[in-house]
């Protein structure tokens, strides 16, 4: 709620479709862990035809029962599935097809392997952004595209990215919530890290529905660690609390007319 890579999604009138999709997104999840499937299939729906992102939602919830409830129900599934069947029709006919006839990604022009080495450092930039969110921008467009795996930037991503996973495989049985956390990001923000091109190379409004594995990683952490580092855990998030919230009120300022905004960038 305090983290200043959301004053986009706020303040940017085109990112209420974050927020919707968000809402529904998390809404279907209470559904579905209280048994009201009806609700949450109708939610799901909702969250789709606000947003795409929401497509990750089975997913999600997917990793969760392997996770936590070691057992999957294939029938309610296959009904996800058939909502997203559902909501793919729709857009089709409502488009002209799956996505915008007049819709051309960012990075269309680029290889196979240059969009790779684009996804892995863009997936920095959001990892970086959602720990220490400074300097943010509404405009990333002066970023370089990734050209080799050699580039620094495409290169230490890489190292972090490898190492999160190795990780959350390693530790996924003592430290479940941590692992689930991470599975939340890198599942939630693919679809806008432009492995299939978009029309944006960065926004901090993708990070809406991402950044709800950062209080996850948190509740792992404190969960995890023995007695004698509670206190200093929950003393830290106090503070980043604080920090984050610092940060969110001076941001919002830049979004109040546009001599503000461009003058930001």
């Amino acid at each position: 709620a305090f983290h200043p890579v959301h004053t986009e999604a706020i303040n940017m009138v085109v990112a209420r479709t974050e927020l919707l999709a968000t809402l529904f997104f998390i809404l279907t999840l209470i559904f579905y862990f209280n048994n009201k499937y009806a609700l949450c299939y109708v939610s799901f729906f909702l969250s789709l035809i606000s947003k795409e992102i929401a497509i990750t939602l089975p997913v999600i919830l997917l990793f969760y029962e392997l996770l936590f409830m070691k057992k999957i129900d294939k029938n309610r599934y296959f009904k996800l599935i058939g909502v997203i069947i559902a909501y793919f029709i729709i857009r089709s006919v409502v488009l002209g097809g799956i996505s915008s006839k007049d819709q051309a990604g960012i990075l269309f022009t680029q290889t196979f392997f240059e969009r790779a080495f684009t996804v892995i450092k863009v997936l920095g930039v959001y990892l970086k952004l959602l720990i220490i969110p400074y300097p943010l921008s509404p405009d990333y467009s002066d970023y370089s595209l990734g050209k080799s795996l050699f580039q620094p930037e495409v290169l230490v991503s890489m190292i972090v990215i490898i190492a999160l996973i190795y990780f959350a495989y390693r530790y996924r049985k003592e430290k479940t919530i941590i692992t689930f956390s991470m599975i939340w990001f890198f599942v939630a923000i693919l679809p806008v890290s432009n492995i299939i091109s978009i029309g944006a190379l960065i926004g901090e409004r993708f990070m809406y529905l991402p950044s709800i594995a950062l209080p996850l990683l948190f509740i792992g952490i404190y969960e995890t660690e023995n007695m004698k580092l509670k206190k200093p855990i929950l003393i830290l998030t106090a503070v980043l609390i604080c920090l984050f919230a610092m940060g969110t009120f001076f941001r919002n300022f830049e979004w109040k007319n546009n001599p503000a905004l461009w003058g930001a960038v």
